[in-house]
């Protein structure tokens, strides 16, 4: 099986990868499974939805992932590209 079970996305302060460019350099790498595995840091970061002010480093939020963003995200891509994402079996 050909995956990748560590990829970060624009949602990590250490990645500018978007999410829909990563699902499609797997799709055309010809990869079955990938998983995404962006930062959340607790006790360092704050969440988007604390009630917290947000800080900024050089620009970009140091925050945790924020989740409603994030799922949907996730969910949109799975409907864009349904047809190459694997089917659970019972």
């Amino acid at each position: 099986m050909f995956a990748d079970y560590h990829v970060h996305t624009y949602y990590s302060d250490d990645s500018t990868w978007p999410m829909e460019d990563v699902v499609k350099d797997a799709i055309g790498m010809g990869m079955e499974e990938i998983c995404f595995t962006d930062h959340v840091d607790y006790g360092i970061k704050v969440d988007w939805d604390w009630g917290q002010e947000i800080k900024y480093r050089n620009g970009d939020p140091f925050a945790n992932v924020d989740y409603p963003r994030y799922v949907d995200e996730i969910a949109q891509m799975k409907n864009i590209y349904q047809e190459h994402v694997k089917k659970e079996t019972p």
